[in-house]
């Protein structure tokens, strides 16, 4: 199946935290008219807030977690799934992701570094994930762009791995972004805006 061939029946957002996926994920489920499930929220309401997961009972017991919350919202019909920022770490997710039209939001890490710094749910919801760098006295930007730097470095091969589609979110709205997506599913042409 191709990036534009019509009959996709799921489509997965991955990317790197702050990269748009929920915002886009709501636009494009209204557009398509599917359910939306954002896989983070759904580990939330069934384990609590995820950072407090990953202290409790460490990143592999979330891991395995988020790998169910993904398999089963795949099992379903139409479905627009937010995925977490780690979800392609594992090989068994990687696996199902190929399966459906995934697309990789990207933006600079500077620019991902900003967005969470403004989120106010960053503190509760948001686990450091990369030790070194600047330490916890420097600027929270500071702080931040490094670790997104870090991340993308180790992740890039595996979003481009199962991405049929990447769109970059650093310079188009959500709801731009979701427009690419509903066409490319739809089988649509591309507008001169579409990410490669």
């Amino acid at each position: 199946m191709t990036a534009r061939e019509p009959g996709v029946r799921q489509v997965c957002l991955v990317g790197l935290r702050g990269s748009g996926k929920s915002s886009v994920a709501k636009a494009l489920s209204a557009l398509l008219g599917w359910p939306l499930v954002d896989t983070d929220a759904e580990l939330t309401r069934l384990h609590g807030p995820i950072a407090e997961q990953f202290a409790r009972d460490g990143e592999m017991e979330f891991r395995q977690r988020e790998k169910a919350v993904l398999a089963g919202c795949l099992h379903r019909g139409p479905v627009v799934v937010s995925t977490g920022g780690g979800a392609v770490l594992l090989e068994a997710n990687r696996e199902v992701l190929r399966g459906a039209h995934t697309v990789w939001l990207r933006a600079e890490p500077a620019e991902l570094a900003r967005r969470i710094a403004a989120d106010p749910a960053t503190a509760t919801q948001r686990p450091p994930l990369v030790r070194g760098g600047p330490g916890e006295s420097a600027d929270p930007l500071e702080r931040w762009t490094f670790e997104m730097e870090r991340l993308l470095q180790a992740r890039e091969p595996l979003y481009a791995e199962v991405a049929r589609q990447q769109i970059d979110t650093g310079r188009q709205s959500p709801l731009a972004a979701a427009a690419a997506i509903a066409r490319a599913v739809r089988g649509e042409a591309p507008s001169g805006g579409d990410g490669p």
